[in-house]
């Protein structure tokens, strides 16, 4: 604005009209100058938020690799009790050992479930169910599941204070949360560091 009020302005100041031609032409220059400047700008900024978004997305699919590496792990080791005691099942003759293979498929099957429900709830697909639960114990149950997703190259570290604290809580909704946060923390430490 202020370069066509100074362009105006000397355009009233000469009846030339070559000055005038100048003039014009300069201002169109610059305005043009100026257009072209504030779109490579915003091309330039445009770049970079996708350059971010791209960034954002690709730490947040390693984080989704590394858990689904360690669910599958975790999930392949049931599945090899299940399967190792049922085959141990047929084997026995004593009843009282084919029941406790069985007992133990059965727990084997429960973690499975377990396993199962805290893909529902990371997949936000599983309603909330809140119960009383002491801050510690359910802290000690994620801690398990942690070293999942942290590299082998950080020293995985964990302080649990005892306390008599009871909260009401989701603790396969505070799974994920926490799981998320450590992921967060793994993040900037690259391969190596303590957590």
């Amino acid at each position: 604005l202020s370069l066509v009020y100074v362009a105006g302005a000397h355009m009233f100041r000469s009846d030339d009209p070559l000055v005038h031609i100048g003039v014009s032409m300069v201002t169109l220059m610059a305005v043009v100058y100026i257009a072209l400047s504030m779109s490579a700008a915003h091309r330039k900024q445009v770049q970079l938020d996708t350059a971010q978004e791209r960034l954002l997305q690709e730490q947040k699919m390693s984080a989704i690799g590394r858990l689904a590496g360690g669910v599958a792990h975790d999930f392949n080791n049931v599945l090899t009790v299940i399967q190792g005691n049922l085959e141990l099942y047929h084997q026995l003759t004593d009843d009282e050992e084919r029941q406790a293979a069985l007992a133990d498929a059965h727990m084997a099957a429960r973690r499975a479930e377990g396993v199962v429900q805290q893909l529902l709830i990371y997949a936000r697909q599983s309603p909330s169910i809140r119960r009383r639960a002491r801050v510690e114990s359910a802290f000690q149950d994620i801690v398990a599941v942690c070293p999942t997703i942290v590299p082998a190259g950080i020293d995985f570290q964990v302080s649990v204070t005892a306390s008599a604290v009871a909260v009401a809580l989701d603790k396969r909704q505070l799974t994920p949360a926490v799981l998320t946060l450590v992921n967060n923390a793994v993040e900037p430490l690259g391969a190596r560091g303590t957590l």
